[in-house]
């Protein structure tokens, strides 16, 4: 399930609902929670998908070979 399907389950859950009444019922509470750990859980893994697609740049160099081009002003024979 995606963050969208999950929000969407969060809205239908607690639709009608006030603040009282949701605390009040343990099992939309619990399926609530689970939707907002799996929103979570979702969001983590798409932070850690982009830092790791941030650290590749043009031509497949990691951050690093870049930061030694940058330093060097060229690109190093090893790099080329």
């Amino acid at each position: 399930m995606d963050i969208v399907e999950n929000a969407e389950k969060v809205q239908r859950y607690t639709k009608g609902l006030s603040e009282q009444s949701l605390a009040a019922d343990e099992k939309t509470r619990d399926a609530v929670e689970r939707c907002l750990q799996r929103i979570s859980e979702a969001a983590i893994r798409l932070g850690e998908v982009e830092a790791a697609r941030s650290r590749q740049i043009s031509h497949g160099r990691t951050f690093a070979e870049s930061e030694i081009i940058c330093a060097m002003g060229t690109i190093p024979s090893t790099l080329a």
